[in-house]
Parts: structure tokens; sequence; C-alpha cells
């Protein structure tokens, strides 16, 4: 009878293995990770006419996941099956299952805007509540994400938006983690719309140089920057200020980073919170340059009369002072000095010697201040000349 129906040994693949116990676990606040799901693979002995229906249905592979913590897990596979069956062999004898803690963070909300606004405005301030929320889930699962996001579309938009929208986890590679909850799942978003403004920067000094030292220029770059803000706030700024430069007692030129003086209710928008001022600083010197007295000229004289200076004098003294880079290099060809005859007739007269100004040049000194001069008629002029001929 045993040829007939002999002892034969048959495998038996991929039994599924029922996990025992997995809410006692998921009360201790933990939740299995992996695998969801395992199979083993049995070997088993007896009669032929046995084993030849058997399927991995009638085997029971079970695994009791009580007691076990957080972390990776060796927990051992109990097998069973039907009485006239032997159990030899079967493989995995134990299964790795990774348990995670439940746990909970909280992150701010992340904007994302799509779209670019209207022309001449710009985005404001986003108001948003909540601005942060809670992620709960698998410590895996909640320590991958990176923010909680929010996508707002602002395409053309030139008023301001109200509305709420759903939040969406998000891992270090920009992909959604879908297996953790976000609580509360969706946010009310204000996205203010703000008219744009281009206005000029004033640059503000504060103190005096150093005696016998002068502010020659003052420049700011930028000299406009772009604000946005309010439309009644905007209208009432043309300019805005920097805080002042400090040149109290400086020698030399000045070249500073300085913030703006930005009023309430208005931001400035791109790099321009800290323009640039240069403030140009120069020594005042004195110089003395010699003119000659025959390199003056007449002003206003009438074409029937002569000039004629009394005073035996070959130049005249002009003392000059002014800015370094304008005195270093003046010369007698930069001095115009004149006499202004407008209304004199014949006779004789003290007349202040006058100049042109020179950009530059703070005080001019001329010494001596006049010249004695007759005017005489043409015609007595030749008179005499021909008399001294003869």
């Amino acid at each position: 009878m045993s040829e007939m129906n002999p002892q034969i040994d048959k495998e038996i693949k991929n039994v599924k293995v029922d996990i025992l116990n997995l809410e006692s676990v998921e009360q201790s606040g933990l939740v299995l990770m992996d695998p969801k799901e395992a199979t083993i693979d049995v070997k088993v002995t007896g009669r032929r006419n046995d084993l030849v229906n058997i399927t991995n249905t009638d085997i029971i592979a079970q695994v009791d996941v009580r007691g076990y913590s957080e972390g990776v897990n060796k927990v051992p596979v109990e097998v069973k099956g039907p009485d006239e069956l032997e159990i030899i062999d079967f493989t995995p004898k134990q299964i790795l299952f990774k348990f995670d803690q439940i746990i909970q963070k909280q992150l701010p909300v992340t904007i994302k805007t799509i779209g670019k606004v209207a022309d001449s405005y710009s985005l404001g301030k986003f108001q948003l509540s909540p601005s942060s929320v809670i992620v709960k889930g698998p410590r895996s699962w909640v320590n991958s994400v990176n923010t909680v996001t929010i996508t707002v579309d602002v395409n053309e938009l030139s008023s301001d938006l109200n509305t709420s929208l759903p939040l969406k986890p998000i891992n270090d590679k920009g992909e959604e983690v879908g297996t953790v909850e976000v609580n509360p799942n969706v946010v009310n978003v204000n996205v203010p719309i703000l008219p744009v403004k281009i206005v000029s920067v004033e640059p503000q000094l504060k103190g005096e140089p150093l005696k016998d030292f002068k502010i020659t220029s003052v420049i700011v770059n930028p000299t406009v920057v772009k604000i946005k803000g309010r439309k009644e706030v905007l209208d009432k700024i043309e300019s805005i200020k920097t805080q002042p430069v400090d040149i109290s007692y400086t020698i030399s030129n000045i070249k500073r980073e300085i913030p703006l003086q930005i009023p309430q209710g208005v931001e400035v928008i791109g790099d321009a919170q800290n323009p640039v001022v240069r403030v140009g600083i120069e020594e005042i010197l004195d110089k003395e340059i010699k003119i000659n007295v025959e390199d003056i000229s007449l002003r206003n004289k009438q074409d029937n009369l002569g000039v004629e200076i009394i005073e035996p004098l070959q130049e005249i003294s002009v003392n000059v002072k002014g800015i370094e880079s304008k005195i270093q290099n003046l010369s007698s060809e930069d001095i115009s000095l004149y006499l202004d005859l407008e209304g004199l007739t014949k006779g004789e007269y003290e007349v202040s010697i006058k100049n042109e100004s020179i950009y530059g040049i703070d005080d001019i000194n001329i010494n001596p201040k006049k010249l004695k001069i007759v005017l005489k008629n043409v015609t007595d002029e030749e008179e005499n000349q021909t008399e001294n001929d003869s």
C-alpha cells in the first residue's frame, strides 16, 4: 500500500504570513512601515494522496508583533499545517519588520506663486491664517517633510486676492509626501496687490568737514528707487531720504552704503535698500597770482574817450582762495580783470578793479582794489601827441 501511496516531500511557495496583534502595536503609538505583507516558502512531507491537493492556503504562517519597539525588529515565524502533513522546513524563519513612532511637528506655511501680476503692480506681504500647521505621521515620513506649501496663482492680478488653498507636504526632492496628515489641511490667504511708484533718492548729510575743507559733491547711486504701497500712501511720497551720512571733521572723500528712511506703509522693491552715497571733500587753499596792468580789459567805454592809467603800477596782485583741484593749476590766463567805465565821461577817476567769477573759487582779493585813470577825448590826445612830436 505504501508503494501505491508513498511518502513524498513537497515545497509550497508564497505562503502568506498573518501579522498578529498589530492593533496592540498601533495602540502604543507605533505604525508598521515595512513590510506591509510577507510570504514564506514551506517544505512538507506526507503521503502523496494527502499532498496532491495541498496549496499555500492550507498552511498557516504567523508572526506576533506584540511588544516590539520602534526600529527594525527580527520577528520569528510560526508555521502550522494539516495533521496529516509534517513541516520539514520553511524560509525565512524570521522576518525583519520596521516600526516607526507616530510623531508630529509644526512647520510654517511656505508660499509658491505662479504667474506675474499686472504691469505697474507688485505683490505685498501675504497674510495667512493659520501661518503654521501640524504635520503628523510615522517618524520617517514626518522627518522627510521639509516644507508645507500652498500654490497661489497671481497672474495679471491688479487687486487683492482672498481665497482658501489646500496644503501640500513636500520633501527635499520637491515631491509630495502623501503618507502624513496635515492639520489643518487648508489655509486662508490674503494677497495684497500694490501699485508701484518710482521716486528719487535724497542723500542726507550730518556735520561739517574740518576747517579749511569743503564739500565739493554729493552723489547717490541709485538716484531713484521703486517703491510699493497703498495708493493713498504713495500719492504723498515724491522722494525718499537716506539716513544721514556723518561728515563731521572729515578731510577726505567718503563712500558709504547708507540705509533709506523708508516711510511706514512702504516697501522698496529690489536691492536698493542701501544706496551708495559718495561725498567729495577737498582742502581749501590760497594762491597769489600776478596780472599785468595792460591785461586789464575796459568795458563800457565811450568810443570818443581814451584811457590813461596814472598810477605807476606794472602788476596787480590777485589772491585767490578755493578748493585744491581748482587752485593748484590756476594761472593768470584763468583770471579776467576789468574796469567798468559805464557812464564815465572826460575826467579823472578812481575805478574799482572787477573780476569774472571762477567756478570753485570761494574768494578773490585784488590788490590794489582800485586804479586811478584819466579819461580824455580822443582829439585832445591827438593834439597832445602832435605837440610832443614837434
